[in-house]
């Protein structure tokens, strides 16, 4: 179970460093704004055959070939950077399924490498659980109390000494005073194991516990990272389907008198 779950890391891992040199690759990758009335090809490295001609309110797109396939005008407006950016941070994956749904290998890998990782958050959290519950019982059947409800310092305590009376003689040659009244002389904190070979299986169920749950918040990080990688690559993804993201252009003024200059931003 344990190398099951480090397989499903290692292997998510290993499809965020793939996916991530070409998300940051494209980066800083940018258009060129129109300028003037006359056709113009956009970022040909990325784009085919991307044409723009004037329209009655400025410019406007015929047909262009993303990624080695042929979008119509329509589809432009559909396919919004931001609106790739949100949905990969929701869902990694579903940004690049949003912007081209017939091609967007590099999505499936961020979603394939987010269900391994919930899948081992979820199977290192309910093998957490087991152990903790199995502990609990532990404790309770061979020293004689329950510690959940007593908090982590109790729990540490038990481990550490046979029996509440060898604790309390310890603090007092060692003159902790504090810790004297930590635990009061009550049924509910005198605990005394039958034997330290019993003591010893419950700090080792307890450390194994501790382990596991030291191990969710790396995972739920590269969860954070894998969403952050998807939503910039899908992001740039979706900027090839948009004419600009920023431009200045002159067009035509009211009744073709005179000349205008628009500033649009594509969000």
């Amino acid at each position: 179970m344990k190398y099951r779950f480090e397989l499903m890391i290692f292997g998510a891992i290993l499809m965020l460093a793939a996916s991530a040199s070409g998300a940051f690759a494209q980066l800083d990758r940018d258009f060129v704004g129109p300028v003037s009335g006359e056709s113009i090809d956009l970022a040909p490295s990325i784009l085919e055959n991307n044409k723009m001609t004037p329209g009655s309110g400025g410019f406007s797109f015929e047909e262009r070939t993303v990624m080695g396939n042929s979008v119509s005008a329509d589809d432009f407006e559909s396919r919004s950077p931001l609106g790739a950016l949100l949905r990969s941070f929701i869902v990694p994956g579903w940004g690049h399924w949003y912007v081209d749904s017939d091609n967007w290998r590099m999505g499936q890998y961020h979603l394939a490498a987010d269900v391994a990782l919930l899948a081992a958050w979820l199977g290192i959290n309910r093998q957490s659980y087991v152990v903790e519950k199995n502990m609990f019982t532990h404790a309770s059947a061979y020293s004689g109390v329950d510690i959940r409800e007593h908090g982590r310092e109790f729990e540490l305590a038990v481990g550490e000494h046979r029996s509440w009376d060898a604790y309390m003689d310890h603090h007092e040659r060692t003159r902790n005073w504090d810790r004297l009244e930590n635990f009061p002389d009550s049924p509910e904190y005198r605990w005394h194991w039958e034997s330290d070979e019993q003591r010893r299986e419950y700090r080792d169920m307890r450390s194994r516990r501790d382990n596991l749950n030291q191990q969710l918040p790396a995972i739920t990080a590269i969860m954070v990272v894998n969403r952050v990688i998807s939503g910039i690559g899908a992001y740039n993804r979706g900027r090839a389907y948009t004419p600009d993201n920023a431009s200045v252009y002159v067009v035509p003024g009211p009744e073709n008198r005179g000349f205008e200059t628009r500033l649009r931003f594509s969000f």
